[in-house]
């Protein structure tokens, strides 16, 4: 479950709650990106597949206002670890970059819905 307007680390940092299922659904881990900030909306999409989650944070500012980054997270032993955070080596601002997000085996796709140029105003994947 995810909740973008957490505001545990800044106003509207995100983040994403994490359940187990042992005969009940009990809340384990309260994922954050290490570095969020205010605005970052961690958390914005979510996919899960075994031991590894994606994270999409369309608000974060690596690469301008709203360019987004996308974060994978693996278990490892009881643990869930950032292992990776991700931005387009294109990225430009306002893209918002991981408004969307899906993981199949070894392959992640971060949705970009606002990523344009003046030429392009299609989004990218």
């Amino acid at each position: 479950m995810s909740a973008i307007q957490d505001d545990d680390k800044a106003f509207d940092a995100g983040a994403v709650y994490v359940f187990e299922f042992d005969g009940t659904w009990v809340q384990g881990q309260k994922l954050q990106a290490p570095t969020g900030v205010a605005g970052d909306l961690f958390g914005e999409s979510v996919d899960l597949e075994g031991d590894r989650i994606l994270v999409g944070g369309g608000g974060r500012d690596d690469h301008g206002a709203n360019s987004g980054a996308g974060y994978v997270w693996e278990l490892q032993g009881s643990t869930w670890v950032q292992t990776a955070m991700l931005t387009a080596s294109d990225g430009i601002a306002s893209a918002l970059f991981g408004l969307s997000c899906a993981l199949s085996g070894d392959r992640a796709a971060f949705g970009a819905p606002l990523h344009s140029t003046p030429l392009s105003k299609q989004g990218k994947v």
